[in-house]
């Protein structure tokens, strides 16, 4: 009825108005989801050279480190650490309780600031019974704001390897979609084994915190 009234030229221009607006909508109320494997493609394009190897560094926004984070993540067979300032990213968060519930052994050292921070997700990881230690574990003022994540055992190219990505990106939204932010991964051994002996160091001079905080 309404064309009749409204010129059939303004009516069509009205009608795709309404429609892409309509689109707008449901794509922000209900965002499209990428599946497992989709991230797993992506980080094998992102991350493995012509010779399958590991030596790359992305960045934010534009090369989709939380992407490549998850496709990891949902890869991984045995054990993934975590040291981070701050995890406000459900996204990960999620997909670490998602990995730690089958079975991977997954451990975090956080900040006291960054786990206090008004949208930080350890909450939800101290509830998944993940072992999260918060540093320092004294009265000092000093900050952990390291930045890194490593992975024990990922089919990624030629056979299981060990993947440590490091840089200036935080676990965040922010650090994603908008920050200017850098992360490098490496398959290096020698390199990685100084970042877990690094990870054991902070766990010693940080408390398990098992109680979800009500901050």
């Amino acid at each position: 009825m309404l064309s009749f009234i409204i010129p059939r030229k303004i009516y069509t221009i009205l009608h795709s108005i309404l429609f892409i607006a309509a689109l707008l909508i449901v794509s922000w109320f209900f965002p499209y989801q990428q599946s497992d494997t989709e991230h797993q493609q992506l980080a094998r394009q992102k991350l493995l050279d012509e010779h399958g190897k590991i030596q790359q560094v992305l960045f934010s926004p534009d090369d989709m480190i939380r992407e490549v984070l998850l496709g990891l993540i949902s890869l991984e067979k045995e054990r993934i650490i975590v040291a981070s300032y701050v995890i406000t990213d459900r996204a990960i968060a999620e997909a670490l309780i998602t990995a730690h519930k089958r079975g991977v052994r997954v451990e975090i050292v956080t900040c006291r600031s960054g786990a206090q921070e008004g949208w930080s997700k350890i909450n939800l990881l101290i509830a998944a019974k993940i072992p999260v230690y918060v540093y320092p574990a004294g009265f000092s003022r000093s900050l952990m704001h390291n930045k890194f994540i490593i992975f024990f055992s990922v089919t990624l190219g030629n056979g299981q390897k060990m993947i440590i990505g490091t840089g200036s990106y935080n676990m965040t939204n922010a650090a994603s979609d908008t920050n200017q932010e850098s992360f490098i991964f490496l398959e290096q051994r020698s390199i990685i084994k100084k970042y877990i002996q690094r990870f054991e160091h902070l766990k010693k001079h940080s408390i398990r915190t098992r109680t979800p905080s009500k901050a």
